[in-house]
């Protein structure tokens, strides 16, 4: 799963009735990358490529690292 989100806009009565007329759209979110990897390659990243569309040399790797994982929360507020 190399990217992925979930967004929550909040109705606007519910904003009414919690803020008055101070907000008037909020939206709240999560996104992560590469949160889940599933696959039968032997090493960190199936995805290396290093030296373009080469057939030789497609899958040398450079860095002996697995791509990082990142979890974003989000908050979006309309005055």
């Amino acid at each position: 799963m190399r990217e992925i989100s979930l967004y929550y806009t909040v109705p606007g009565a519910t904003l009414s009735k919690w803020f008055g007329n101070t907000i008037s759209r909020a939206k709240v979110g999560v996104s992560g990358n590469n949160i889940l990897l599933s696959t039968t390659y032997g090493s960190y990243d199936p995805e290396v490529s290093n030296f373009g569309t080469q057939a030789i040399a497609s899958t040398v790797e450079v860095t002996p690292y697995p791509t990082s994982r990142r979890m974003f929360f989000h908050l979006i507020l309309d005055f």
